[in-house]
């Protein structure tokens, strides 16, 4: 047995390792670049704008001493987290858990481990990162309240960190958070109040659960971020950020959750609905689906009739950013759903199989359990087979050298390190943090080092002006059209280009004063910026810039005419 589980690790690690390697998002390079600025001494919100919960960033932090200004390090480390993360939490179930009957939970590994390239789960990103801090507190949950197993001290401080550290990544679990909390009191309650008198229990669980909560509030305080995090967290995210919120006022949690449920009773029943089709092609949203009815089934078939409360408040409200009628590749706001499906249709298949090995069952029962269990069966042999041709679909290409990795190449940041010191302010955006990621310069020059359409109608514009102001960046990188999700970028960053022709000059318009001659830069602009219409140089360093980009050998005089930089159109 000993030497299956190891096999079993060795090939997770395996599945880790290769999954390192695929795709990057530019969402993990704000959780990598909020780590780099944690180690050089800055905090979040009070001295960089985000309106996400630092531990992604935490994370990055402890990661990067031992990785650097790498990319491709980073992601090794984090696998190799990762992978030990797993394992840790499989050894603890095993401690807390008396029963044997938690083998399946290194086939939900395996799943998880080759789906992540499906849901990008090998990235440090916000929806991940809580899908997998989320399932220790909701198995632990599942595992004692089916085996009616004591629900000790130790047990409630294990769901509250992991219902914590949920919450200190994204809140966008709250009420997922919430249900876990109330029913972990609940059992400890029901379980041990016969150990401690009533102020005992009231004491225990108000330390373990206010406590995390409490510290935190007290470290915004501490360190003077309370109001930033306040802004970035409540108010930027209720008034620009929480886009299926319905408009007409402020944001109420009850209305929100409303809009929830909704959103999961319209989609999640369809989805259901798609057993009957026998559809095999692309069956994960019909498994999860199922998964989750046949843990409904199962719980109501062992009159686990309380556990109903937190089993729908998980699926329920793990969709609030997501449509579980279609997940799809890339869907990384769908994890913490995808995982709950998951662990609930792997348990329920195990339990089911052991009630049907047991001969006490009536004839009515044994009938809806061999109906579920074979169904389930049938769709997670298929979702298994669709998983591995997924992986195997990212792995194979890269192997043979027909796709591309992942590597330490960004595009304009070594050309900005080669007229920048350390000491310097220079800047790259307006949503650019892989290239910020790799500038040199340790220097923030505004709290807001990213930028999108939201700025212009709240108090960013004035902010991010007075810090540039303020600090005056040598150089500046500055996507001028750049505008995702549609719409037309002059009218948000108007605020910021304003500004920027003002106090700063590109090639393009310098060229275009010139009498004799005009400068081109030596080498072709990359994938993604113009070097003559993207890069400002500060004016009243422009003659130092320019003499020293020529020294370099970077830029040169050319004659008018074949000049590379004349025009000052902007592309995307």
């Amino acid at each position: 047995m000993k030497k299956a589980i190891i096999g079993v690790f060795l090939l997770l690690f395996a599945i880790v390792l290769v999954s390192t390697f695929h795709e990057e998002y530019p969402d993990e390079y704000d959780s990598i670049v909020g780590g780099l600025y944690i180690t050089h001494g800055k905090l979040p919100y009070r001295d960089w704008f985000q309106h996400h919960q630092p531990f992604a960033y935490v994370v990055a932090a402890g990661l990067l001493p031992f990785t650097g200004q790498s990319f491709v390090k980073f992601r090794i480390a984090y696998g190799i987290l990762l992978f030990s993360y797993h394992v840790g939490i499989y050894l603890l179930l095993r401690r807390r858990v008396r029963s044997p009957d938690i083998g399946f939970y290194l086939l939900f590994l395996l799943s998880v481990a080759l789906a992540s390239t499906y849901f990008w789960g090998q990235m440090l990103l916000a929806d991940t990162l809580a899908a997998y801090l989320i399932i220790p507190g909701y198995a632990l949950l599942v595992l004692k309240e089916y085996h009616k197993e004591r629900f000790s001290r130790k047990d409630l401080a294990i769901v509250s960190a992991s219902t914590f550290f949920t919450w200190f990544t994204s809140m966008t679990f709250t009420y997922v958070v919430i249900g876990l909390n109330l029913y972990a009191m609940y059992v400890f309650l029901k379980s041990d109040r016969g150990r401690y008198s009533l102020f005992g229990l009231i004491k225990i669980v108000g330390t373990i659960f206010v406590a995390p909560y409490a510290l935190f509030l007290l470290y915004l305080i501490v360190t003077g971020s309370l109001k930033d995090y306040y802004f970035a967290n409540i108010v930027y995210n209720q008034q620009y950020y929480i886009y299926n919120y319905p408009g007409g006022g402020t944001v109420n949690p009850i209305r929100y959750a409303a809009v929830i449920a909704n959103n999961f009773i319209n989609n999640y029943l369809p989805a259901l609905w798609g057993v009957k089709d026998f559809s095999f092609s692309d069956p994960i949203q019909v498994t999860l689906a199922l998964s989750n009815a046949a843990l409904f089934v199962l719980l109501l078939l062992k009159k686990r009739f309380a556990f109903l409360f937190p089993f729908f408040m998980a699926i329920l409200f793990s969709v609030a950013r997501s449509n579980p009628q279609a997940i799809r590749e890339t869907d990384y706001q769908s994890s913490v759903y995808i995982l709950f499906s998951m662990f609930n249709g792997l348990f329920t298949l195990g339990a089911l199989k052991k009630l049907l090995d047991e001969d006490v069952l009536k004839s009515s029962i044994r009938s809806i359990i061999t109906v579920v269990f074979l169904l389930l069966s049938v769709y997670w042999f298929f979702n298994a087979a669709f998983l591995i041709m997924k992986f195997e679909q990212k792995f194979y290409p890269k192997y043979m050298g027909q796709a591309p990795l992942i590597y330490d190449y960004p595009q304009i940041a070594p050309l900005i390190n080669k007229m920048i010191t350390t000491d310097d302010y220079a800047w790259i955006g307006p949503f650019e943090f892989k290239e910020l990621f790799y500038l040199k310069t340790q220097k923030l020059a505004s709290r807001y080092h990213w930028f999108l359409k939201q700025a212009a109608v709240s108090k960013i514009k004035g902010e991010m002006v007075a810090d540039f102001e303020r600090s005056r960046p040598k150089v500046i990188v500055f996507k001028r059209a750049y505008s995702p999700w549609g719409g037309n970028a002059p009218e948000f960053n108007y605020f910021f280009t304003d500004f920027l022709d003002k106090n700063y000059v590109r090639l393009c318009r310098l060229n275009a004063a010139l009498p004799d001659f005009a400068y081109e830069w030596t080498t072709g602009d990359p994938r993604n910026f113009q070097f003559a219409t993207d890069i400002n140089f500060d004016n009243q360093k422009k003659d130092e810039i320019l003499l020293d980009l020529e020294r370099q050998g970077l830029i040169k005089k050319g004659a008018k005419n074949t000049s590379l930089g004349q025009s000052c159109v902007e592309k995307e």
